[in-house]
This record gives structure tokens, C-alpha cells and sequence, in this order.
């Protein structure tokens, strides 16, 4: 049971962008066992702390809709710049 504490906690820290498996284990060593727990953590990277200060945000999908919409604009401003450009949508 305390080790699927253990495992929760750790996957939820290195859920924070910038933060891999390593840290999330160094981090939980030193007594973190919340995200909320890195906010005064001096020691994170610049990528981490902002990983930190943008979790909840970047944990949210965004809606279809918005995504098609955002296509869209991208795709007309990079054919205003440049005559029969295409801007690919499958990755």
C-alpha cells in the first residue's frame, strides 16, 4: 500500500514538464509530495519552474474546435507570408 503511495506521488511530480523519473525521485527523497510541494523549491531548473507555475493549465485539453480554429489562422497568415505554402497538421 505505501508503495503505491510511493509510485502515485512520484508520477505525479514528473507529470510537471521538465521534471523526468530522476528528479521526481530526487524531489521526493528530499520530502516533496505535491506539486503545490515545488513551488519554493530553489533548486529546479528554470524549465521546471515554469513547468510548476503552468501545471494545472497545461494539464487541459483543448477543445477540437479550437484547435481547428487556431489551424486555420495559422494556415492563413503562413499563405499571406508566403503564396501556396501549407502548414501540415498530422504529426
Amino acid at each position: 500500500m505505501v508503495w503505491d503511495c510511493q509510485v502515485e506521488t512520484l508520477q505525479r511530480l514528473a507529470s510537471v514538464w521538465g521534471v523526468g523519473p530522476k528528479l521526481a525521485q530526487k524531489l521526493y527523497q528530499a520530502g516533496h509530495r505535491s506539486v503545490e510541494d515545488l513551488v519554493e523549491e530553489p533548486s529546479l531548473s528554470q524549465m521546471a519552474q515554469i513547468g510548476v507555475r503552468y501545471h494545472k493549465d497545461l494539464l487541459l485539453r483543448i477543445p477540437r474546435d479550437e484547435v481547428a480554429a487556431a489551424e486555420t489562422y495559422v494556415q492563413k497568415i503562413a499563405s499571406n507570408l508566403c503564396e501556396g505554402v501549407s502548414v501540415p497538421t498530422e504529426f
